[in-house]
């Protein structure tokens, strides 16, 4: 993220997932010193597949919709014209 400055990121989740708890995620999340402001957090009303049923599938859909449409406004107006930096 720091060689991409446009770059954001979504995670998903089910809300009753024990594998991998919401809240765990967040908390690395916040660790990472991941700035808010790039970071969503979506949980939904499952468990560990949220895409096991249909309304998990078109919630899973619309995320990733939502996704690849902010993607092609971006690369149709890019905020930055600054190439990503090497380390």
């Amino acid at each position: 993220m720091v060689d991409h400055p446009a770059l954001e990121v979504t995670l998903v989740g089910g809300y009753y997932d024990m594998a991998v708890p919401l809240m765990a995620t967040r908390d690395a999340l916040r660790h990472a010193w991941l700035p808010p402001s790039r970071a969503r957090l979506v949980a939904l009303p499952a468990g560990h597949s949220v895409f096991a049923d249909a309304p998990g599938r078109r919630a899973m859909r619309a995320i990733i919709d939502q996704l690849l449409r902010a993607n092609a406004n971006h690369q149709a107006n890019p905020t930055t014209s600054q190439p990503p930096t090497r380390r």
